[in-house]
């Protein structure tokens, strides 16, 4: 081999093994810009299902739905609105912080900015129903409810939409209690709450959850005879509770057993936020039996 043709031969290899080892350490993968995914890391790509390209499910909508801004902030002009039935937003990637609040960005005829206060990530229900991650989440909410651990509670509950409960009809349309994912197990524990009326009597019911709520759910949970996703359990005609007003687009999980021959059945609603589950309203499936 010539000379010339054996130092250019030399630093073709040089050039190749600096390629391959660029590989192996894993600097750059291919298909991707380098960046990495907070997601991936925490969860792992073999478990996590949900895709990551971020669409939005609007939840909570006040009165005459939610604003969509030219700029993220309040002081924006409104380009747009969108209600619940606006499912399936498709996000541009980008998103900011303004004071105390996270605005996320979503494409549309004119791209606008909307209060993420009002979205959850939209996972379609089959794809949510076969993601192990939401049914870690429900086990863990589990074990935090039946063995009192505080801590473990507040890693499932939503980090941007705090805890809705639910005990009566009344529940699902302005009385529903909501709580901020911080120091929520105590106010469970120790904050008397307007729950709504007794369907039987009319009553008001009023009280804390831990007397009123916990001791059913802890039951059910313990039992746990029947798990649905996106489901109701048999039955469900005769329930006067249903999903909370507002969080319809919102994943769920029913959890029922038999008592006295008849089901006790609660829902679980999952928040997603940075791809991952979390719980975040749970509602009795109550009868007239309160």
């Amino acid at each position: 081999m010539a000379p010339q043709n054996r130092t250019a031969f030399l630093a073709a290899v040089a050039l190749l093994v600096g390629v391959l080892s660029g590989c192996v350490d894993g600097a750059v993968t291919a298909g991707t810009n380098g960046a990495s995914d907070p997601a991936l890391s925490d969860h792992g790509k073999e478990d996590s299902p949900v895709s990551l390209a971020v669409n939005y499910a609007v939840i909570d909508a006040p009165a005459g739905g939610v604003p969509v801004r030219d700029i993220p902030s309040t002081d924006g002009a409104v380009v747009g609105v969108v209600t619940e039935e606006n499912g399936g937003l498709v996000g541009t990637g980008d998103s900011t912080t303004e004071g105390d609040t996270l605005w996320i960005e979503v494409k549309g005829e004119r791209n606008g900015w909307i209060d993420a206060t009002n979205l959850t990530e939209w996972v379609d229900p089959d794809t949510f129903c076969n993601d192990e991650r939401a049914y870690g989440v429900f086990e863990a909410f589990s074990s935090a409810m039946t063995s009192s651990l505080p801590d473990e509670f507040q890693s499932v509950v939503s980090p941007r939409h705090g805890l809705w409960l639910v005990l009566t009809p009344d529940g699902t349309d302005g009385h529903e209690v909501h709580l901020d994912n911080v120091g929520s197990w105590d106010a469970l524990l120790e904050t008397n709450f307007d729950w709504g009326t007794n369907p039987q009597n009319g009553a008001a019911v009023s009280g804390t959850f831990a007397e009123l709520g916990l001791p059913e759910l802890t039951d059910v949970l313990l039992d746990g005879g029947d798990l649905r996703c996106n489901r109701f359990p048999q039955g469900a005609g005769n329930f006067l509770v249903g999903i909370p007003h507002g969080l319809e687009n919102l994943n769920f999980f029913t959890v029922s057993t038999r008592y006295d021959g008849a089901w006790l059945s609660w829902l679980v609603g999952f928040d997603v936020v940075g791809h991952a589950p979390y719980v975040t309203y749970v509602a009795r499936l109550g009868r007239d039996d309160f």
